[in-house]
């Protein structure tokens, strides 16, 4: 059932690594944090 957001997770994971200069809102770094917080308790991806 988490496989769509896993990959979004991932996806701006991989936009987050390539932007690291880049300056990112709040709001994106929340979601970041909860993708993480997200992985860690339930682990929908390997």
């Amino acid at each position: 059932m988490n496989q769509d957001y896993c990959q979004l997770c991932q996806t701006n994971f991989k936009i987050n690594n390539q932007q690291s200069k880049n300056h990112l809102s709040s709001m994106v770094i929340k979601l970041l944090q909860n993708c993480v917080s997200l992985l860690e308790k339930q682990r929908a991806c390997s």
